[in-house]
């Protein structure tokens, strides 16, 4: 196991989807490095979004995502990947204002 954090400060709704649906998206060729077609280099993943605010230092956790041999899977409450997608394809979701030149 490789441990891994993420830390995102303020993010909009816009920012949060496009962040999970990448790990959606990611999760449809699950492989790092060379000789996948051996299936060497198969991964799995699984992050706990949680938030804190100045009211409560306490982490609240909204859910998990994250994907295994069985594929993708969250339990956060009103994400779902298929209407990100749809956002993208409509332009309601600019992908290219979130890239950095």
């Amino acid at each position: 196991m490789l441990p891994h954090r993420m830390t995102i400060k303020n993010p909009n709704e816009h920012e949060l989807d496009l962040l999970l649906w990448s790990i959606a998206m990611g999760s449809l060729h699950p492989f790092i490095g060379g000789h996948n077609n051996a299936n060497f280099g198969e991964i799995s993943a699984e992050w706990e979004l949680v938030v804190t605010d100045i009211d409560n230092l306490k982490p609240k956790s909204l859910g998990k995502i994250g994907f295994n041999d069985d594929g993708f899977y969250s339990t956060i409450e009103g994400f779902d990947a298929d209407a990100v997608t749809k956002k993208i394809i409509e332009g309601t979701i600019n992908v290219g204002s979130f890239v950095e030149e």
